[in-house]
């Protein structure tokens, strides 16, 4: 008796190592990091930066991005599933000109657009004063990663002057989920204490605000 418990126990066994093994070489491989709570640390293990040269963006293991921007600064990226992630990074779209450095959030994997007039930019946080009267007109400050619970983007908390001098909040918040990005304006600025507990959590990432004038 004790025989056949060990003849059965062995084969179990067997089955199982054989399962293991069948499983491990059926099962898809991932090395992208897609744990909603550590949204602003994941990053794409293909996509590991390593240096900005001239307008590219470079990374570890040979792949790179040319921005075909001036003054460009590697700011961050999200993970975008099975494709390359969304990279975030500044910069303007032409030299010597009067044009604001822009932020850009751009997939490799996406359609990209350079040209100053056609291409994707993103007010950068901060302050901006008008340059004819050198009065403040905007203030605010943007994060991205898991800005909202289980969810991923980037959000900008701003206020902008109005023509009665009254500041008006506001929220713009650009959606980064399933491969795709939507722009929208939402009425969520109350959110902004769980969009900073998550920052204090790791969940996401301050954008650095920077003092500016407004483009003539």
């Amino acid at each position: 008796m004790k025989r056949f418990v060990f003849i059965g126990i062995c084969f179990a066994l067997l089955v199982t190592v054989c399962i293991g093994l069948a499983y491990k070489k059926d099962s898809p491989v991932t090395d992208i990091d897609t744990t909603p709570d550590s949204a602003a640390k994941a990053v794409d293990k293909r996509w590991v930066f390593d240096k900005v040269k001239g307008a590219v963006l470079l990374f570890k293991g040979g792949k790179q991005f040319d921005t075909k921007i001036y003054e460009v600064k590697y700011i961050g990226q999200i993970t975008n599933g099975g494709k390359a992630p969304f990279l975030l990074f500044t910069g303007r779209g032409c030299d010597e000109c009067d044009a604001n450095i822009a932020l850009y959030i751009q997939s490799p994997d996406d359609p990209y657009h350079s040209d100053e007039y056609e291409a994707e930019r993103y007010d950068l946080p901060g302050k901006e004063k008008d340059y004819e009267t050198d009065s403040l007109i905007y203030k605010g400050r943007a994060f991205y990663g898991q800005i909202f619970k289980g969810v991923k983007g980037v959000v900008w908390y701003q206020q902008n002057l109005m023509q009665d001098n009254s500041w008006q909040k506001s929220t713009y918040f650009v959606s980064l989920k399933s491969g795709l990005k939507k722009d929208t304006m939402i009425k969520a600025w109350n959110k902004m204490p769980e969009t900073l507990k998550l920052l204090q959590q790791g969940a996401c990432k301050e954008i650095a605000g920077s003092d500016y004038y407004s483009e003539p």
